[in-house]
């Protein structure tokens, strides 16, 4: 039996491949996507927000870990356009407008949004948690200009954004170490909800933040991790 599969024409496996490959292209086996407690509870939270409110997306992930969380910034964006949220892009890292940017194109093929009105990139700033700390106290002296050289004070999203005690949400998409600088200085000291989108590998250390309540929920990236999708 070895025998004949060891000389039969190696064409005829690739055929067999082929359609074996194919055939869920085509007849999909609908196998149920499973969303785990701490995704669920980030997904509910929005949804009970009302329209309107002001939600942070810091954006602070590398181009090699964007594979896990870029999809998830996507689908998000959606969800907070889906809802009429007011969205401020941000970021520590130097690759935050490049990722807002194709996150807001993605989302606005779906829902609309006028900038300036509904959403606002305010690009990246160097600081890290020097920078996190200074936007809770005051955003626009943190940033005066958005992404784009238009300052923060003719933009009308942003006239009665002050402080972090403007903020409904944070979400910390993650790959370094921004989401303890948001725990740290946002949470903590203005009670801000935060929730981290997250590579796999930083979901372990950001766990007891969950359990102690200072994360009110968690992305991860693979399959199933995003509602919304």
């Amino acid at each position: 039996m070895l025998k004949k599969l060891q000389d039969l024409d190696s064409r005829i496996i690739y055929l067999v491949l082929l359609v074996a490959i194919s055939l869920p292209m085509f007849n999909p086996l609908g196998l149920p996507v499973s969303v785990i407690e701490q995704t669920r509870r980030v997904y509910d939270f929005i949804e009970e927000l009302e329209p309107g409110s002001v939600v942070v997306m810091s954006m602070d992930y590398s181009p090699g870990a964007a594979p896990e969380i870029h999809p998830q910034a996507i689908a998000i964006t959606k969800h907070l356009f889906s809802k009429n949220m007011r969205v401020m892009f941000m970021g520590i890292s130097q690759y935050a407008s490049q990722f807002a940017r194709d996150a807001i194109r993605e989302a606005l093929t779906l829902h609309e949004a006028e900038y300036g009105v509904d959403y606002v990139d305010l690009g990246f700033k160097p600081g890290e948690e020097a920078t996190v700390t200074a936007m809770g106290r005051n955003v626009h002296s943190t940033f005066p200009e958005d992404t784009y050289g238009t300052p923060v004070s003719q933009i009308p999203m942003m006239a009665d954004i002050q402080d972090a005690n403007d903020f409904a949400m944070v979400i910390a998409f993650d790959s370094g170490g921004s989401r303890h600088y948001y725990v740290g200085q946002i949470n903590s000291l203005y009670g801000t909800p935060i929730a981290c989108a997250l590579n796999s590998v930083n979901v372990t250390n950001t766990m007891p933040y969950y359990a102690s309540g200072q994360v009110l929920g968690i992305y991860i990236g693979g399959s199933g991790s995003c509602p919304g999708t």
